[in-house]
């Protein structure tokens, strides 16, 4: 798949979100689809910060003026470049542990707070 046809498809799902009258939804259900919502965004967070180290990794800010990917992404969207920043250091942080990118990238854990799942029981 693209890349463009994969932020294409994040778009197309939240506009799809916009359209759905929440007023008209029983809260049981509000209730669920808040958590999955939720657990949506972070696997989303977590192809951000993919995205981000390999961007960054391969220098797209160059020519542009910033320091790094991170300094250019929050130019172009008005985003902050801190998390911008701690994005980029858990997509190289996923890229070097495999069990981490795994619970991230599944919404297991959340990226605001990754923290490596234990490692099974040896013998």
């Amino acid at each position: 798949m693209e890349i463009s046809q994969a932020v294409a498809a994040v778009g197309h799902a939240a506009d799809a979100c916009a359209l759905v009258d929440l007023d008209t939804v029983p809260t049981q259900e509000v209730r669920d689809g808040l958590a999955e919502f939720r657990t949506a965004i972070s696997r989303l967070e977590a192809q951000f910060a993919r995205i981000a180290h390999a961007a960054n990794k391969a220098g797209a800010h160059l020519g542009t003026g910033a320091r790094d990917t991170a300094e250019w992404i929050g130019q172009q969207t008005g985003t902050s470049t801190v998390k911008n920043r701690a994005a980029s250091d858990l997509g190289e942080a996923m890229a070097k542990s495999e069990p981490l990118a795994n619970a991230v990238t599944t919404g297991r854990i959340s990226n605001e707070k990754p923290t490596p799942p234990s490692a099974p029981p040896t013998g």
